[in-house]
């Protein structure tokens, strides 16, 4: 059991001593302009995705405060009504 524990380990510490090793290779001026190219595109069309979904859910979320606030003033002019009706 000791034994299967300590292969596990070592395959562990094997595994994160491989993979932190950083890439040293230095992106040339057109890798650079290219990957800043790809990023800048989708960094656009990811924001234009979050505004819209940002403008729908503040709008739904408009119509929800309204139809509660509504209610909550409709209720009260039906216990008033009903508070004078019974006067």
């Amino acid at each position: 059991m000791k034994n299967k524990f300590s292969i596990l380990v070592f395959l562990f510490l094997s595994f994160c001593w491989i993979s932190c090793g950083g890439n040293k290779e230095e992106l040339s001026m057109e890798e650079r302009y290219t990957v800043d190219t790809i990023y800048q595109n989708n960094i656009n069309k990811l924001r234009e995705r979050a505004d819209a979904l940002c403008i729908s859910v503040k709008d739904s979320l408009y119509h929800v405060a309204v139809d509660s606030i509504q209610a909550e003033y409709m209720h009260e002019l039906e216990l008033m009504l009903a508070k004078r009706i019974s006067e």
